[in-house]
């Protein structure tokens, strides 16, 4: 079998970081490869979500990305399957928490931890979908309010990855 090309985003917490990951000092990447990061983890939750398998384990340690930003979501050993219904997943127990919620909460943190992580000698280059022109204007500021909702402190308050924002956010990703 072989590896997955590419090398970890951070390193694991340690008992001096706590629960954060460790970033490499000075690891910069550019505009293009953190939409294609972003890119991909959306491609998966989305997949995932739509499978009924919660991740459970969404931080840049356990993301395998190469130069291009491709980018591999590992270690599925906190995942469990839950089941399907309309308005996202519930599972028993959870009192009614919405599972994709924290997913996307997860997500939103990583795109958050990425952002100080732009390479600013780049320079901003626009970015070109081939949508209708209101989208193409929403794609200029991709982060914008999911990043912000989706981060929340609150694990309610995020939207889950089938709502109308998060899956229009995250299909003009894809």
């Amino acid at each position: 079998m072989d590896l997955v090309p590419g090398q970890a985003m951070a390193a694991k917490p340690d008992h001096t970081s706590m629960l954060r990951c460790r970033w490499e000092e000075g690891r910069l990447y550019s505009h293009a490869v953190v939409l294609r990061i972003a890119h991909n983890l959306a491609a998966a939750l989305m997949h995932l979500h739509a499978k009924g398998i919660f991740h459970g384990d969404v931080y840049a340690h356990n993301c395998v990305v190469d130069e291009e930003g491709n980018t591999t979501l590992l270690d599925y050993g906190a995942a469990f399957l839950y089941s399907v219904g309309e308005g996202g997943g519930r599972e028993e127990g959870m009192e009614g928490l919405d599972l994709e919620k924290l997913e996307v909460r997860a997500f939103g943190l990583l795109l958050a931890d990425l952002l100080p992580r732009l390479d600013a000698q780049e320079g901003v280059q626009r970015v070109s979908f081939p949508q209708k022109e209101e989208k193409r204007r929403r794609a200029s500021s991709p982060f914008g309010s999911l990043g912000r909702s989706s981060s929340s402190t609150s694990p309610t308050a995020p939207p889950s990855v089938s709502s109308s924002a998060a899956l229009e956010f995250m299909q003009d990703l894809v």
